[in-house]
């Protein structure tokens, strides 16, 4: 069989191989396959450490505060966590994202706008990118949220955190970013990005 160039990485990537060899490690009867939240047992001892170590690896990719990492199954999980967690029992009913997010924001926001909320869709510069500017000119005394993706995965433009951020944190507005496609390629400092929230996914990286 001759050798296949894969070139779909933006959708998913095969694992490391030294990924896998520590995953393998934690499968086995032989190896740690305890569940982390037994306490009462060595086995969820030794999980549980592994769990932590994770944690304290992805803070640091982020420079955030191992507290701050929250498990989840992926970015579809993490973006309505994140999204829908912020909007339940808020009074303020208004939030903005824009046309091209992925689809586990698209359908987020379409959900909650069953649920009373008003969103605000963006639509992308000539440049493909969503400006901070856009931002501020739709903003309310109501506005919630802002959802904006670091790096669109179809197109790989990059999105100004920075200045987008600053723009949400002035009007006291919270910014969620799925950084799926960004997390591990482009530097990301969460002590100095004004982001409250942001969803990563293992399976680009």
């Amino acid at each position: 069989m001759s050798r296949v160039i894969y070139m779909d990485y933006a959708a998913t990537t095969p694992v490391d191989p030294r990924v896998a060899h520590r995953m393998s490690g934690c499968l086995l009867v032989e190896g740690n396959f305890g569940n982390p939240a037994s306490r009462s047992h060595v086995y969820g001892w030794r999980a549980e450490e592994a769990v932590e170590e994770a944690r304290g690896q992805v803070a640091a990719l982020l420079n955030a505060d191992p507290r701050e990492i929250v498990w989840t199954s992926g970015a579809t999980e993490s973006d309505n966590l994140a999204i829908k967690g912020v909007a339940a029992g808020s009074r303020r009913r208004h939030l903005v994202t824009s046309r091209i997010e992925h689809k586990a924001v698209i359908d987020t926001c379409r959900f909650l706008e069953t649920q009373g909320f008003e969103v605000t869709w963006l639509n992308p510069g000539s440049d493909g990118r969503v400006s901070a500017d856009a931002v501020a000119a739709v903003l309310r005394p109501d506005t919630l949220l802002v959802s904006l993706m670091h790096v669109n995965n179809e197109t790989g433009v990059i999105n100004d955190l920075a200045a987008i951020g600053a723009v949400c944190r002035s009007a006291g507005v919270l910014f969620h970013t799925d950084a799926a496609q960004s997390a591990g390629k482009v530097p990301i400092d969460v002590r100095t990005m004004p982001v409250d929230l942001i969803s990563l996914s293992a399976h680009k990286m």
